[in-house]
């Protein structure tokens, strides 16, 4: 299957270094079409979308596209050029969204919380999409790390080791304390996200614990 949008790097370089394709873990992925070095910026990408205040927390608990939050998404989505909208919509939703897609579900899927300061709360946050940073899959052993420059409005991506060209760039979602944190990791990811963390991190502590048994382990 063929790449359907190749972009390069904003302010890098004038030829691309990163496609969208098709991931093994299904899905599309970011793809490194150039090896790059480790603390290398891959990626300096303005958003998508940048809501501020817009909160995810009472979402959790409403799951409603009728909310305020989903009205302000939906309104922000229809500002948008036709072409970009085109592009926002071939994104996946989470199951827990709804089965029909709906720009509130695809948006908290999909989007970057940025906080501005250590309460992180609503009134703190801006929570953004990037068409290219929010292609990032996760793993629990990432090979890329992403930092938003305030005063740029960038998200900027860079190499966290040394990345062979055809890799595709994984970037950690949530963080982890340690092991006991993985179980717990895991079912945060499958219910928020729609899919198991079958990353290298996990299946070695699965493996340790012999936990054939759980959801989303599979031999």
């Amino acid at each position: 299957q063929a790449d359907f949008t190749i972009i390069s790097s904003s302010n890098l370089e004038s030829e691309p270094v990163v496609a969208v394709r098709p991931s093994p873990l299904g899905g599309h992925g970011l793809f490194a079409l150039r090896s790059f070095a480790e603390g290398e910026v891959i990626l300096k990408e303005a958003p998508l979308l940048k809501l501020p205040g817009v909160p995810w927390y009472g979402l959790e608990d409403e799951l409603s596209g009728m909310s305020s939050s989903a009205k302000v998404i939906e309104d922000a989505v229809v500002q948008l050029d036709p072409e970009r909208q085109e592009e926002f919509w071939k994104f996946t939703q989470a199951p827990v969204y709804g089965e029909s897609k709906t720009a509130s579900g695809i948006f908290w899927t999909n989007m970057i919380g940025v906080f501005y300061d250590d309460d992180e709360d609503d009134e703190s946050c801006l929570s953004c999409m990037f068409l290219l940073t929010c292609r990032l899959n996760h793993s629990c052993v990432p090979n890329v790390k992403w930092e938003y420059q305030t005063d740029d409005n960038e998200m900027v991506t860079k190499a966290c080791r040394d990345i062979a060209e055809g890799e595709e760039l994984f970037v950690r979602y949530k963080v982890s304390s340690g092991h006991q944190d993985t179980l717990s990791i895991r079912d945060y990811l499958h219910e928020w996200y729609g899919f198991w963390c079958t990353c290298k991190h996990c299946t070695a502590y699965l493996d340790r614990y012999n936990l054939d048994g759980l959801p989303g382990v599979t031999r």
